[in-house]
C-alpha cells in the first residue's frame, strides 16, 4: 500500500533532526547528504543561539476569511514534541483541520542576527523544523558557511548561486501533497549576495552579506521565501514591495503567472541591494586616494635639479692624508751616525731636517694648495652652506609623508580589491540568475498559463532588462576600481621614490658633515704642523747655539793652557816676563796646529753635510712621486 505524501512529510517533520535526510524527494546521493548533514552539525554552534530566538514569518493569503492581506507573525515554535499534522497546521498559522488550497501564497522567512559576526537569531531545530517542512535543498547549507559567530572574517566575501529543482515526473505520482496545496513540480534555488552599506555604529562603509532561498510551485504557484541576514534591510524592502508594488500585493497573488511575477520582482529586491551603494563606496575610497596622492605628487622627485654638483674634491679630500708622512724628530740622525754624540753633528743633522721642513712648508702654502682652508674661494663656501639649507627644506619637507600614509596607500588598495572581488562575484551571480531564468522561460515544459501571463505584462523582459543593468552597472563600477588600484600602485611607487630620494638627501647630508669634519680635522692638523714648525725653530736655534758653545769650549781646552788663561787676572800686565824666542816657538807650534786643526773639522763638516743632504733629497724624491701617484 502507497504511503500518502502527507503523512511522509509528517514523519519527516518528526525526525526534523536528520535532515537533510529526511528528504522525502532526494536528488543527491545519501553520502552527500549525509556530508552535508555533518557539516551542518559541526557548524550549528556557531551559527545558532539556543535560546530566545524568533523567525518572523509572512503569508499571503486570498480568500481565506475574507483578507487580501499578508500576515505577518513571529514564530517561536519548538520541536522538542512529537509532531503531527495538527502541529504542523498550528505552527504556520493554518486551520487546524487539512483543506485544500484554492488560491496562490507568497511565504517569506526571515532570519535575523545581533550583528554581522553574530549567530543567527534561531536555534537549530527552528531552522531543521523549517527546512523539513519546506523540503529545503541541501544546497543551501553552503551558503551559511560565513554566517553566524566569527572572531574572523571568514568567506572573504564569496557569492555563488546554486540551483536543485524537482521536475515534474513523467508519470503521474504520489508526491502531490494536496492537504496543504503543493504539487510535484517545483523550482528551487539559492544564492548569496554581498552589498555595502553605511553602518549604523559609525556611519562608515561596511561589507554585508545576504542569503536567499527561494523555491516555486509551478503547479499552483505557491511561493517560498527564506532570507537570512544580519540587519532588516531585506525585509523591510520586501515589505515595501507588498505595499507599494502591484505586482506584489496580496491581492495580485491569485494565479500561478501573477505568483511568478511577484517572485522575479521579489528577485530584483536583493539585486539591487547587491548593485547599490558600490559608487558612493568608491567614490569615498577615491577621495582618500585623491588626498594623499596629491600630497605625493606636490613634491618635486627631483629637487637638486639645477643645483651645482658637489665639490669634485670631496672624495678626493676624504680620502687623501692630512699632512706628508716624515720622519720622527727622534730620528733626526739615520743609520749608524746616530750612535755618535758630536755637538756639531747634531747641529748639522738639525739643519738638514729643518730645512726639509721649511721646504715643505712653503709647499703647503703655495696658492694652488687644495688642502689649505684659507684659500677656499668664497663662492665654494657660499654654495656649500646653501646646500645645507636646501637639504635641511627637503629632509622637513619629507618629513611629512610618515610611513602612516604608505599604510593608507596599502589599506586602500586592499579595500579596492575586496571591493571589486565582491562586485564580480555578484555579477556572476546575476548573470547566472538571469541564464536560468532565461532557460527555463525558454523551455518546451514550461506552463503556458505563467508565459501568457509573463508576455501580456511584459514582466520577464523588464526582469532580464533590469538584472543586465545591473550587471552592466557593477562592471562599470569594476572598471572604476580598477583605474584606482592602478592610481594607487602609482601612488605606491611614488612614494617610494619620495623614501629613496629621502635617504639620498640623508646620506648627502652626512657626506658633507663629514666632509666639514675631515676639514677641521685637516685645519688642525695644519696648526699641529705649523707648531711642530716652530718647534723645529726652537730646536736648530737651540742646536746652534750649544754647538757654538761646544766648539768655544773645545778650542779653548785644547790650545790655551790654564796658567796663561789665568795669569791676566793675578799679574800685572807691566811685570810680565816675556821671553820672546819661546813665544815665537810657541806661535810657530800652536798656529800650524790650529790651523791644520781647523781645516780637518771643516773637511770632515762637509763631507758629512754633503751625505745628509742628498738622503734628505732621495727621501723628497720618493714622497713626491708616491703622493703624485695618490693624487
Amino acid at each position: 500500500m502507497a504511503v500518502n505524501a502527507f503523512d511522509q512529510l509528517v514523519a519527516a517533520c518528526g525526525e526534523a533532526g536528520t535532515w537533510p535526510l529526511n528528504l522525502t524527494r532526494k536528488n543527491q546521493l545519501k553520502r552527500i547528504l549525509g556530508r552535508y548533514q555533518r557539516q551542518l552539525g559541526e557548524d550549528e554552534k556557531r551559527l545558532f543561539i539556543t535560546k530566545g530566538a524568533s523567525v518572523e514569518l509572512w503569508e499571503a493569503r486570498v480568500g481565506f476569511d475574507q483578507r487580501d492581506s499578508f500576515s505577518i507573525l513571529t514564530s517561536t515554535f519548538c520541536c522538542g514534541r512529537k509532531i503531527h499534522a495538527a502541529v504542523i497546521c498550528q505552527s504556520l498559522n493554518l486551520p487546524n483541520s487539512t483543506r485544500a488550497w484554492d488560491s496562490s501564497s507568497f511565504w517569506p522567512r526571515f532570519i535575523s542576527a545581533d550583528h554581522s559576526r553574530a549567530a543567527l537569531n534561531c536555534t537549530p531545530q527552528m531552522f531543521r523544523y523549517i527546512c523539513s517542512y519546506q523540503q529545503i535543498s541541501p544546497i543551501f547549507i553552503d551558503m551559511l558557511a560565513s554566517f553566524g559567530t566569527q572572531y574572523r572574517r571568514m568567506g572573504f566575501h564569496c557569492a555563488s548561486f546554486s540551483q536543485d529543482d524537482l521536475h515534474k515526473p513523467l508519470k503521474p505520482s504520489l508526491l502531490q501533497i494536496d492537504e496543504i496545496g503543493r504539487s510535484d513540480w517545483e523550482l528551487r534555488h539559492c544564492y548569496k549576495l554581498n552589498g555595502i552599506e553605511l553602518s549604523d555604529f559609525d556611519q562608515k562603509w561596511t561589507m554585508r552579506q545576504t542569503a536567499i532561498y527561494h523555491s516555486f510551485d509551478m503547479g499552483n504557484g505557491r511561493a517560498f521565501w527564506l532570507s537570512i541576514k544580519a540587519n532588516d534591510e531585506i525585509r523591510d524592502r520586501v515589505r515595501d514591495g507588498t505595499q507599494c508594488l502591484e505586482t506584489m500585493k496580496a491581492h495580485n497573488l491569485n494565479t500561478p503567472g501573477t505568483s511568478f511575477e511577484a517572485c522575479l520582482e521579489t528577485h530584483l529586491i536583493p539585486l539591487d541591494w547587491c548593485a547599490e551603494g558600490w559608487r558612493w563606496y568608491i567614490d569615498t575610497v577615491e577621495s582618500r586616494i585623491r588626498e594623499v596622492f596629491h600630497k605625493i605628487k606636490s613634491y618635486p622627485l627631483d629637487p637638486a635639479a639645477g643645483e651645482p654638483d658637489p665639490p669634485q674634491q670631496l672624495a678626493r679630500a676624504l680620502s687623501m692624508p692630512l699632512f706628508n708622512r716624515r720622519e720622527s724628530t727622534m730620528s733626526l740622525i739615520p743609520g749608524k751616525k746616530r750612535t755618535q754624540t758630536l755637538p756639531v753633528q747634531f747641529a748639522s743633522a738639525v739643519k738638514a731636517r729643518m730645512s726639509s721642513r721649511q721646504s715643505d712648508k712653503e709647499k703647503l702654502n703655495e696658492p694652488d694648495s687644495e688642502l689649505e682652508p684659507d684659500n677656499i674661494p668664497p663662492q665654494r663656501l657660499e654654495t656649500t652652506h646653501e646646500r645645507y639649507e636646501n637639504i635641511s627644506k627637503r629632509l622637513e619637507m619629507m618629513r611629512t609623508f610618515s610611513f602612516s600614509e604608505f599604510q593608507k596607500l596599502n589599506d586602500v588598495a586592499s579595500k579596492l580589491k575586496e571591493a571589486k572581488l565582491a562586485m564580480a562575484l555578484n555579477t556572476g551571480v546575476l548573470r547566472d540568475i538571469r541564464g536560468y531564468y532565461e532557460a527555463l522561460v525558454a523551455s518546451s515544459t514550461f506552463p503556458s498559463e505563467i508565459r501568457q501571463v509573463c508576455s501580456s505584462t511584459a514582466a520577464f523582459e523588464q526582469f532580464v532588462q533590469r538584472t543586465s543593468s545591473l550587471e552592466k552597472h557593477l562592471e562599470a563600477e569594476c572598471m572604476r576600481a580598477d583605474a584606482l588600484i592602478a592610481l594607487v600602485q602609482d601612488g605606491i611607487t611614488l612614494y617610494n621614490s619620495i623614501l629613496e630620494s629621502y635617504n639620498t638627501e640623508v646620506n648627502k647630508f652626512f657626506a658633507l658633515s663629514g666632509h666639514d669634519i675631515s676639514k677641521r680635522m685637516e685645519d688642525s692638523a695644519m696648526r699641529m704642523e705649523a707648531v711642530t714648525d716652530s718647534m723645529y725653530d726652537i730646536a736648530r736655534q737651540t742646536a746652534r747655539d750649544s754647538s757654538s758653545m761646544h766648539v768655544i769650549t773645545f778650542f779653548t781646552l785644547t790650545f790655551f793652557s790654564t796658567p796663561i788663561l789665568s795669569t791676566p787676572d793675578t799679574t800685572n800686565p807691566q811685570s810680565w816676563n816675556i821671553n820672546n824666542e819661546l813665544l815665537l816657538l810657541f806661535f810657530k807650534i800652536c798656529v800650524p796646529m790650529m790651523f791644520v786643526t781647523v781645516t780637518a773639522w771643516y773637511l770632515y763638516l762637509r763631507k758629512t753635510w754633503f751625505r745628509r743632504n742628498t738622503a734628505v733629497s732621495d727621501g723628497e724624491d720618493v714622497e713626491a712621486s708616491a703622493g703624485m701617484r695618490a693624487g
